[in-house]
Formats: structure tokens, C-alpha cells, sequence
């Protein structure tokens, strides 16, 4: 029975019934590209995230004031990230409505 591998398409015979690529080449590519894909840079850049939150972070790290992610606003608690529960559903609905658009 004839298979088409899932990274290059080209039809194979494989030699057991779970085997999904035609060569080691094209199972290590897809790998890559699976790891590529989880990767913090990666999904910035896809996102479209500038190095404003890093600025906020590294603020906190030197003790400086903790500013929520979202509006920029003081927060009360330097281990929290935002102001507000609204603060948190606006900011992750902006992110993953970006994925969903890049088709992720």
C-alpha cells in the first residue's frame, strides 16, 4: 500500500503500517521545522511583538516599578504582569486572534 509523506508529499512504500515519511531527511526536516515553530523568536516575529515587553520586564528585574503588560498603568503587586483581569483577556485575545489570522 502506498503512502505520501508528510513533509514532501512523494508517494513511498513504508516498511511498517505507522510510517509517515518517505526518508530520514524528510522526518528530520519536518522535526526542524516542529521545533522552529515552538520557538519564543519565532512566534514573536510572527506575532508582530516588539521589544516593548522585554523593556517591562527588565524594569521589574532592577527593582524599578511593575507596569501592567496591556495599558502600561501601575500594578500593585510587583509578581503580577497586569493591572486588571481585562487587562489579561484583551492582551491574549489581541495575541491568539493574531495566530488565528497567520493560520496557526
Amino acid at each position: 500500500m502506498l503512502k505520501h509523506c508528510e513533509h514532501c508529499g512523494k508517494e513511498f512504500e513504508p516498511r511498517r503500517h505507522h510510517q509517515k515519511f518517505c526518508s530520514h531527511e524528510c522526518q528530520y526536516a519536518k522535526k526542524v521545522i516542529k521545533m522552529k515553530m515552538r520557538s519564543k523568536k519565532f512566534l514573536k516575529a510572527q506575532l508582530g511583538i516588539t521589544a516593548e515587553p522585554d523593556k517591562i520586564a527588565l524594569r521589574r528585574l532592577d527593582g524599578g516599578e511593575s507596569i501592567c503588560m496591556w495599558c502600561e498603568r501601575p500594578v500593585t503587586d510587583p509578581h503580577q504582569h497586569f493591572c486588571s483581569d481585562d487587562c489579561i483577556v484583551q492582551f491574549y485575545a489581541q495575541k491568539f486572534s493574531s495566530l488565528a489570522e497567520r493560520g496557526f
